[in-house]
């Protein structure tokens, strides 16, 4: 595709560069005339196929005359039918050059013709390459989105993973090693049953604190009084 544009481009560069070419030719020929000098002067008539055989021709006859000059007088048959040749040849150049003017104009239309036809080709090649350029952009686009959609399914199925491992872990973490037991029949509180098994609960605990204190004190007096009998000896003695 850009290979094609840049060979558009050029030839379109080329035929813009003719049509000036010819234009200012063509200029020339208007200021030139009906002078066959001055209109051999510009060089797509000085160059045209049907002006150079003529004046090849011109050149021949002029070259044979210089000799038959050398060998013949101005009246001897040969020099006078070579003259009358060299005449008819300029005849013909003269013609062949007064033809270019029309055959120039030709050449500019046609190359207006080639130029428009190159601008419609790259226009249309143009248009191509941006309709190209959007396709492209779209599989881009569709390629990211779907690039963005993979990424997630694949986030997605990594989260599924680990949840099912969390919960197998959870699973096999706790076991069951007894079930308690269910009462056989209702229970309903009894507030004042509580209060009262509370109330002994605490007197219980206060005896036991108390007599646990003074249990020390107790033996302690015991044995100092065992030792004060010990040294009296028994009692009457």
């Amino acid at each position: 595709m850009e290979d094609n544009l840049q060979d558009l481009n050029g030839k379109l560069t080329t035929t813009k560069a003719d049509q000036l070419r010819l234009e200012g030719e063509l200029q020339q020929v208007q200021q030139a005339g009906n002078s066959v000098e001055a209109l051999l002067t510009i060089p797509s008539i000085a160059t045209a196929a049907l002006v150079n055989e003529a004046r090849h021709t011109v050149t021949q006859l002029e070259a044979q005359i210089t000799t038959y000059a050398l060998r013949y007088k101005d009246k001897h048959p040969r020099m006078i039918a070579a003259k009358a040749a060299l005449a008819e040849a300029k005849d013909k150049l003269r013609t062949a050059v007064l033809a270019q003017p029309p055959i120039l104009h030709n050449a500019i239309e046609q190359v207006k013709a080639t130029q428009a036809s190159l601008q419609q080709a790259l226009q249309d090649q143009k248009g191509v390459a941006v309709n190209l350029n959007r396709t492209a952009i779209g599989y881009q686009e569709l390629a990211r989105q779907a690039e963005t959609d993979r990424a997630l399914y694949e986030g997605v199925l990594r989260q599924i993973k680990d949840t099912n491992l969390t919960k197998d872990l959870k699973l096999n973490a706790v076991s069951v090693i007894e079930h308690s037991p269910l009462a056989g029949s209702p229970v309903s509180p009894r507030p004042t049953k509580t209060i009262v098994l509370g109330l002994l609960a605490g007197l219980a605990a206060g005896l036991a604190f108390v007599f646990g204190r003074r249990k020390p004190l107790w033996d302690c007096l015991f044995s100092q009084r065992f030792r004060t009998l010990q040294t009296k000896g028994p009692l009457g003695a």
